[in-house]
Formats: C-alpha cells, sequence, structure tokens
C-alpha cells in the first residue's frame, strides 16, 4: 500500500511541477513535457528545412546547367547550318553559271563571301569544342579555365555570326553588279 500511496505522491507533484512550469509558458503537456525536447524538435525541422532549401538550389542549378548546354549547343548548330548552307548554296549559284561568258568575273568576285562563309563554319566547329572543353573544366572543378574557356567559345560563336554577315554583304554586292 506503500508503494501506491509514494506512486500517488510522486503523481501529484508531478502534476503541480507541469502546472507551475505551463503557468510560467515554458511547457505543456502537448509541448512534450519539456521545453529541451520542443527546442530539439524544432532543430530537426530547421535543418529539415535548410536540407530542402539546399537540395532545391541545387536542382534549379542543375536544370539551368542543362539548359544553357543546350542552348549552346542548338546555336553551334545553326552557326554552322547558316555558314556551311550559304557556302553550299554560293556553290550551287556558280555551278549554274558555268556556260556563262563573264565566269571568271564572277568566281572571282564570289570567292571573298564564300572564304568568309567557309570561315565562319570553322568558326562554328571550333565554338563546339571549346564549348565542351568549358564543360570538361567545370566538371573537374576548374571554375578559371572553364569561364575562360566558356568566354572564348562566345567570342568564336560571335566570330562565326560577324562573317557570316560579312559573307552575306559581300555576296549581295557581287549579285548586284552581276544583274
Amino acid at each position: 500500500m506503500s508503494s501506491k500511496r509514494n506512486l500517488a505522491r510522486e503523481n501529484e507533484e508531478l502534476k503541480a511541477q507541469i502546472a507551475a512550469l505551463t503557468q510560467q509558458g515554458q511547457a505543456s503537456p502537448r509541448q512534450g513535457w519539456g521545453l529541451g525536447l520542443e527546442q530539439g524538435k524544432s532543430q530537426v525541422d530547421h535543418d529539415r528545412l535548410e536540407f530542402e532549401k539546399v537540395k532545391l538550389a541545387e536542382e534549379k542549378y542543375r536544370f539551368e546547367a542543362q539548359a544553357a548546354r543546350s542552348y549552346a549547343g542548338q546555336v553551334v548548330q545553326a552557326l554552322l547550318l547558316l555558314n556551311a548552307g550559304a557556302a553550299l548554296a554560293m556553290l550551287a549559284f556558280i555551278g549554274g553559271f558555268s556556260k556563262e561568258a563573264n565566269l571568271k568575273s564572277l568566281l572571282l568576285g564570289l570567292s571573298d563571301p564564300l572564304a568568309f562563309f567557309s570561315h565562319g563554319a570553322a568558326l562554328a566547329v571550333l565554338t563546339a569544342i571549346f564549348a565542351y572543353l568549358s564543360q570538361a573544366s567545370w566538371a573537374d572543378g576548374s571554375s578559371l579555365w572553364g569561364n575562360t574557356l566558356r568566354i572564348f567559345a562566345m567570342v568564336l560563336a560571335l566570330g562565326s555570326l560577324l562573317l557570316f554577315t560579312g559573307g552575306t554583304s559581300q555576296a549581295s554586292a557581287v549579285f548586284a553588279a552581276f544583274r
């Protein structure tokens, strides 16, 4: 009987302690019977939230990097198609004039635009090579080389586009002279 009384007394003492803590705003039975446990749970929730934020940021970075690589590949393909297509079109055009009397002057006039388009196509291929090397450097952890090669690839792409524009301008001047 004595042990039952002791348990009852301990139970009453615990209830009194909980009531006192609850009045002080430190704990309640619904908070896990103590502030320390609630703080630990709060820290775990905070850590979980931070982990999710990092995970989302990493997924966003991967998505953006994949999109950038995809767009870069499309730009290189477009530059190569523009320059190589223009060079082939000029060669076909020249082939159509093979029986003309002034073929020699036409060939001389179109040699510069053809050189522009050929060099533009070569720069497009070099752009692809340097873009690949840039990505390989980033994958190896060398952001300095990755960035440097990326900028160089962008300059090559711009050069390819400028060569296409120059070739188009020169070709239109030659075509205007032969009307």
